[in-house]
């Protein structure tokens, strides 16, 4: 199921890549950093690879089966790329998951880039990845930017890319971990901090994680929020890079809309709530159809045009809701990122998905949210059968970068056979990334 895997190999002082949609990559440190692509049997070209290329070390895998044969190829392919490159960078790379080329080109070659890494690694990270915060250029414009611009104080690199010249901005770049950070999150972020009291809020948190974050880059999510749930969220290690309470909100919000329901749910004060509203989803198409039935019946001798408006309403929902669910049939999901294999079998289509959420009892397939996601390659659904029954999503964290982003078991309920190893291994064996 899904094509030629991944192959690793370190040759002649080069990481060389290969696999399905990527064509061959080459990786070299010496005499000057550089990373390159072709395709079938063209050039060599210059490629800016977004995923990861230093990790932790971490023991050599012992072979057993043919994705551990390929995590080991892996392995001793990445470490000696590894050995390659000057320890101090290696040490400052390391934590960040994807899009650290720009990064090791960066502190390579300047000297004050490796001092900001030392005190500010998000801020540094941002800067060396300025393209995806600037317009224009491309990828050696903003590496002559980053390098630039690394001299500089740094709430002036902070202004420059967009975000507000304080100290207070510098303080809430320290707070983020580097294990969580992305471009993407990094134009999120700039989005959140442009509500003062956001701002405000982010000073008194210990910490910002992808949850604190996608549940505030949003006016209508925002306004949802108290700094309570915010304390909660950032203290928790589900939402490090997921952001699984700022998607109920965000399934909560859609849901209001499309039903415009009058009773709006309050600011939320914890996850606990949040998951009550969301649980209540389901529901809340039958509640508003009941609703308009019992307004229209209890007028409908004296106000016989506004129990007419109450059945156009009703109506123009029904058509609003079955027009959604006709474009949902006609999507073609695009090829899986991650071949699947006889026990991690990808779902292809709307019509899979609302299979799976009736056998798991889970929302995969209640609505589009999920079908949109993989529309836009953001995720990617699969079914995973041995050694348990479980619901996988993937998400992406760079263009060739995929993580676990949620193993459910049926029902939500939890299961007592453990299916993550099985999962992060094969998701580990088969993707460039480390």
């Amino acid at each position: 199921m899904g094509g030629k895997l991944r192959q690793f190999e370190f040759r002649d002082g080069a990481l060389l890549l290969s696999g399905p949609g990527l064509g061959e990559l080459r990786l070299k440190w010496r005499p000057v950093p550089t990373a390159e692509r072709r395709l079938g049997t063209g050039k060599w070209l210059p490629y800016q690879p977004e995923f990861r290329v230093l990790a932790p070390m971490t023991p050599q895998p012992e072979q057993s089966d043919a994705d551990d044969g390929r995590l080991q190829a892996k392995h001793e392919a990445f470490t000696a790329f590894r050995a390659t490159i000057p320890e101090d960078i290696v040490k400052a790379v390391e934590p960040f998951t994807c899009h650290q080329w720009p990064l090791i080109t960066l502190l390579n070659g300047s000297d004050a880039a490796r001092d900001l890494v030392k005190v500010n690694p998000v801020l540094a990270y941002a800067l060396a990845n300025n393209d995806h915060l600037q317009s224009g250029g491309g990828p050696e414009v903003a590496a002559m930017r980053a390098t630039r611009y690394s001299r500089r104080k740094q709430r002036e690199i902070l202004a420059w890319m967009g975000f507000p010249d304080s100290d207070a901005m510098v303080r809430i770049m320290k707070k983020i971990s580097p294990t969580v950070v992305y471009p993407g999150l990094m134009r999120k972020l700039r989005l959140c901090v442009k509500d003062p009291e956001i701002v405000k809020i982010f000073g008194h948190l210990s910490a910002l994680n992808a949850g604190v974050i996608f549940l505030t880059c949003h006016p209508e999510m925002a306004a949802l929020v108290t700094p309570k749930l915010l304390q909660e969220v950032a203290g928790s290690p589900d939402e490090e890079t997921a952001a699984p309470t700022a998607e109920m909100l965000n399934e909560i919000v859609s849901s209001q809309e499309t039903i415009r329901r009058r009773d709006r749910p309050h600011p939320f004060n914890s996850r606990r709530k949040v998951e009550e509203w969301h649980r209540r989803i389901p529901h809340l198409q039958e509640e508003f159809n009941k609703w308009c039935d019992s307004v229209a019946e209890c007028r409908r001798l004296t106000e016989a045009h506004k129990e007419q408006d109450l059945i156009e309403q009703r109506e123009a929902y029904k058509v609003r809701r079955m027009a959604e669910i006709k474009r949902l049939r006609k999507l073609v999901f695009p090829p899986p990122p991650i071949p699947g294999t006889s026990t991690i079998v990808p779902l292809r289509s709307f019509a899979e998905l609302e299979k799976e959420s009736f056998e798991q009892g889970n929302c995969v397939g209640r609505n589009g949210f999920y079908a949109d996601k993989i529309m836009q390659r953001e995720v990617y659904i699969y079914k995973v059968l041995a050694p348990a029954r479980r619901t996988l999503s993937i998400a992406r964290m760079g263009n060739s970068c995929w993580r676990i982003k949620e193993l459910s078991s049926p029902k939500n309920e939890e299961g007592a056979v453990s299916t993550a190893p099985t999962v992060q291994r094969w998701l580990d064996a088969n993707q460039i990334s480390l």
